[in-house]
């Protein structure tokens, strides 16, 4: 089921122009299995070569080994698209900007107490003594 799936993708992507490695890759950044893939690259080598060798023979071939090279290169990332809209992903807020900012609001707070000790101490000392 799905190497069929793979297989339609290929030839799609090639009647849209794209190289065959460029299709196998996209498959392989989008999570399919690289044995699958390969597979399914082979499959539809050999459907294009049957009707090759009906006609005469064409100057490229395309040939059975794994196109995929040792290392695959790194998926594509919402980071490596520019932006069009928006609507794109959101960044995330770390938590250690979110405890920074909750401390500065603190210490804000903490220091606008303090001001208003001592502007108004005589009154403050005066309201507790009245208590006791």
């Amino acid at each position: 089921m799905v190497k069929e799936e793979i297989l339609e993708g290929l030839r799609i992507a090639l009647s849209k122009g794209e190289t065959l490695q460029q299709a196998m890759i996209s498959f392989y950044n989008a999570g399919y299995k690289r044995e699958e893939i390969e597979e399914a690259a082979r499959d539809l080598t050999i459907q294009i070569q049957k009707p090759v060798q009906q006609s005469p023979p064409q100057e490229k071939q395309i040939s059975n080994k794994p196109i995929f090279p040792k290392k695959p290169p790194p998926p594509i990332t919402y980071n490596s698209i520019a932006s069009v809209s928006e609507y794109g992903p959101k960044k995330k807020v770390s938590k250690e900007k979110i405890i920074a900012l909750v401390l500065v609001i603190l210490l804000l707070i903490l220091i606008g107490v303090l001001g208003l000790l001592f502007l108004f101490k005589e009154e403050l000392v005066n309201f507790f003594n009245s208590l006791f």
